[in-house]
């Protein structure tokens, strides 16, 4: 990165040496010379401060260990959606292959082109992807506008779990523009909704939408079930008080009610009203979750704690 820093990398996500943190300021820390960045850590244990420098108070972070001051040139802010899968799934061709030399026609006229054989290799191997894994590949953002589409139409499953995405704006771009996506995980990106905003575009239509550790909160969570036809399905973690939470769109099949205390309850929908013990035209209240689902049947691990996060 540019030792020139800007407003706008507060907020950023950024990858050190495999640690994952999030920028909390830029600028100069006397009395060293130069440009710095002031992350705050994931794992505070990574850390060696709470933001503070001799005295002066550049940034704040929850934990008094969480934080450290970074060079800009030692931070990665990582990459775009589309590169990421390039990376990740397009086979590169030996030099050989490079220079193998074609004629092609284009219009009357015929050309001679270099690599063309290695282009069109890899438009086949991307638009012919269904399931997409990017966990921990460093994707912080959608990219030019239209070129994931146009690339990679078939996408149906993409993994984006421990990434660098800190806009839900981005992760609307990069949904928008795979027309058939179906499941999206997101996990463990620190994210977080706009302001009264329900799931639109793509994202509306995903059968499971996975949030995993996010710092979303559980209300937020319901919030975005308002305007689309998902279910709610949380896991309970043994270390953790909720790990889990998916919006996942209903079948009319079944709904499943664990912990991670190695108990478990399976019921159908013809039996739901045996455990919920109310229900009306529109929705089934879980009691023992305390979590509504959509009439038909849903997923729901765990207790959720009212008002929590989804750590």
């Amino acid at each position: 990165m540019s030792d020139t820093l800007t407003a706008d990398v507060i907020g950023r996500r950024v990858e050190v040496n495999g640690e994952h943190a999030t920028v909390r300021f830029a600028g100069v820390v006397p009395p060293v010379a130069g440009p710095w960045l002031g992350v705050e850590w994931d794992n505070p244990e990574r850390g060696k401060h709470d933001g503070s420098h001799e005295g002066t108070v550049y940034f704040k972070c929850r934990h008094p260990t969480g934080g450290s001051f970074i060079r800009p040139n030692k931070v990665n802010f990582g990459t775009d959606f589309l590169t990421a899968i390039k990376n990740r799934y397009v086979l590169e061709d030996g030099p050989e292959e490079d220079r193998k030399e074609q004629i092609v026609t284009i219009g009357n006229k015929p050309v001679e082109t270099i690599g063309f054989d290695s282009i069109m290799k890899q438009q086949s191997q991307l638009s012919k992807l269904q399931e997409v894994s990017l966990r921990n590949c460093a994707v912080s953002c959608a990219g030019e506008k239209g070129g994931v589409a146009e690339a990679c139409p078939n996408i149906r499953k993409v993994d984006l779990s421990k990434n660098l995405l800190s806009s839900w704006d981005e992760v609307i771009h990069i949904a928008d523009q795979l027309r058939h996506l179906e499941v999206l995980n997101v996990s463990e990106n620190k994210l977080k909704f706009p302001s009264g905003s329900v799931l639109t575009g793509t994202l509306s239509v995903l059968k499971v939408l996975v949030l995993n550790q996010t710092g979303i909160t559980w209300a937020e969570a319901h919030a975005q079930c308002g305007g689309s036809r998902h279910g709610l399905d949380m896991q309970k973690d043994a270390s953790k008080f909720v790990d889990l939470c998916v919006l996942q769109k209903c079948s009319t099949s079944n709904c499943i009610i664990s912990a991670k205390d190695h108990t478990s309850m399976r019921m159908n929908v013809a039996k739901a009203s045996e455990v919920t013990g109310r229900f009306n035209s529109q929705f089934k209240t879980c009691a023992i979750c305390r979590t509504v689902c959509r009439m038909g049947a849903a997923v729901c691990r765990g207790v959720p704690r009212p008002g929590g996060t989804l750590p």
